[in-house]
Protein backbone atom coordinates (compact mmCIF):
# COMPACT_ATOMS: atom_id res chain seq x y z
CA UNK A 1 0.00 0.00 0.00
CA UNK A 2 1.49 3.41 -1.04
CA UNK A 3 1.13 6.20 1.82
CA UNK A 4 0.85 9.88 0.74
CA UNK A 5 1.88 12.45 3.69
CA UNK A 6 3.58 10.97 7.03
CA UNK A 7 4.14 12.45 10.14
CA UNK A 8 6.17 11.20 13.56
CA UNK A 9 5.29 12.68 17.07
CA UNK A 10 7.53 11.65 20.51
CA UNK A 11 5.77 10.52 23.36
CA UNK A 12 7.51 11.21 26.36
CA UNK A 13 5.43 9.81 29.05
CA UNK A 14 6.83 9.82 32.50
CA UNK A 15 6.69 5.91 34.12
CA UNK A 16 6.60 3.90 30.32
CA UNK A 17 5.21 0.48 30.73
CA UNK A 18 8.08 -1.59 28.54
CA UNK A 19 6.34 -4.87 28.61
CA UNK A 20 3.55 -6.59 27.46
CA UNK A 21 1.11 -7.19 30.11
CA UNK A 22 -1.24 -10.72 29.85
CA UNK A 23 -4.77 -9.27 30.73
CA UNK A 24 -6.46 -12.60 30.90
CA UNK A 25 -8.70 -14.29 28.57
CA UNK A 26 -5.89 -13.98 26.16
CA UNK A 27 -5.87 -10.37 26.12
CA UNK A 28 -2.90 -8.44 26.07
CA UNK A 29 -2.04 -4.73 26.80
CA UNK A 30 0.93 -3.63 24.85
CA UNK A 31 3.65 -1.97 25.79
CA UNK A 32 3.57 2.20 25.88
CA UNK A 33 5.10 3.77 22.75
CA UNK A 34 7.84 6.53 22.41
CA UNK A 35 6.59 7.35 19.18
CA UNK A 36 3.46 7.85 16.78
CA UNK A 37 3.45 7.90 13.12
CA UNK A 38 0.98 9.03 11.25
CA UNK A 39 0.52 7.56 7.66
CA UNK A 40 -2.02 9.21 4.45
CA UNK A 41 -3.64 6.40 2.79
CA UNK A 42 -4.62 6.79 -0.82
CA UNK A 43 -8.24 8.17 -0.41
CA UNK A 44 -7.21 10.69 2.53
CA UNK A 45 -8.01 8.88 5.40
CA UNK A 46 -4.88 8.25 8.08
CA UNK A 47 -3.69 5.29 10.23
CA UNK A 48 -1.71 6.34 13.76
CA UNK A 49 0.98 3.55 14.76
CA UNK A 50 2.21 3.26 17.79
CA UNK A 51 6.03 2.20 18.54
CA UNK A 52 8.90 1.85 20.96
CA UNK A 53 12.26 2.95 20.35
CA UNK A 54 12.57 -0.24 19.44
CA UNK A 55 10.42 -0.62 16.90
CA UNK A 56 7.99 -2.48 18.93
CA UNK A 57 4.61 -2.40 17.73
CA UNK A 58 2.24 -0.58 20.28
CA UNK A 59 -0.85 -0.26 18.55
CA UNK A 60 -2.90 1.30 15.86
CA UNK A 61 -6.04 3.43 15.02
CA UNK A 62 -8.26 4.87 11.99
CA UNK A 63 -8.93 7.99 11.09
CA UNK A 64 -11.13 10.07 8.79
CA UNK A 65 -9.02 13.17 9.41
CA UNK A 66 -5.49 14.46 10.91
CA UNK A 67 -7.51 16.11 13.02
CA UNK A 68 -9.00 13.06 14.51
CA UNK A 69 -6.10 11.68 14.72
CA UNK A 70 -4.22 14.06 16.83
CA UNK A 71 -7.03 14.42 18.84
CA UNK A 72 -7.11 10.65 19.82
CA UNK A 73 -3.00 11.41 20.47
CA UNK A 74 -4.01 13.75 22.50
CA UNK A 75 -6.92 12.17 24.18
CA UNK A 76 -4.42 8.94 24.71
CA UNK A 77 -1.59 10.44 25.78
CA UNK A 78 -2.09 14.10 26.72
CA UNK A 79 0.44 16.64 27.09
CA UNK A 80 2.86 14.09 26.63
CA UNK A 81 2.62 13.97 22.92
CA UNK A 82 4.87 16.09 20.84
CA UNK A 83 5.04 18.65 17.92
CA UNK A 84 4.28 16.68 14.55
CA UNK A 85 6.98 16.31 12.26
CA UNK A 86 7.07 15.31 8.48
CA UNK A 87 8.85 12.55 7.66
CA UNK A 88 10.47 12.86 4.58
CA UNK A 89 9.80 11.36 1.57
CA UNK A 90 13.44 9.83 0.94
CA UNK A 91 12.93 8.47 3.61
CA UNK A 92 11.79 4.45 3.43
CA UNK A 93 11.26 3.60 7.21
CA UNK A 94 9.42 5.88 9.02
CA UNK A 95 9.78 4.07 11.46
CA UNK A 96 12.88 3.52 11.88
CA UNK A 97 13.50 7.54 11.26
CA UNK A 98 11.47 8.44 13.72
CA UNK A 99 12.86 6.55 16.65
CA UNK A 100 16.19 7.77 15.57
CA UNK A 101 15.30 11.35 16.06
CA UNK A 102 13.43 10.40 19.16
CA UNK A 103 16.12 8.57 20.64
CA UNK A 104 18.74 11.61 19.77
CA UNK A 105 16.13 14.15 21.23
CA UNK A 106 15.35 15.59 17.55
CA UNK A 107 11.88 14.95 17.55
CA UNK A 108 9.82 17.64 19.44
CA UNK A 109 8.72 16.73 23.00
CA UNK A 110 6.03 18.01 24.53
CA UNK A 111 5.50 22.12 24.52
CA UNK A 112 4.31 22.83 27.81
CA UNK A 113 1.48 21.38 27.48
CA UNK A 114 0.15 23.42 24.25
CA UNK A 115 -2.28 21.84 22.59
CA UNK A 116 -0.99 23.28 18.90
CA UNK A 117 1.33 20.31 17.87
CA UNK A 118 1.25 21.39 14.37
CA UNK A 119 -1.04 19.61 12.21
Amino acid sequence: MEFGRRLAAAVRLPHPRRERVELGDGAWAFPDPDVLVLRQREYGDWLMYRFTNSGEFCGDTWHRTIADADKQAAYEYGSTVGAWIEIPASEQDDVAYASRLAKESRLPGPANGSSQRGV
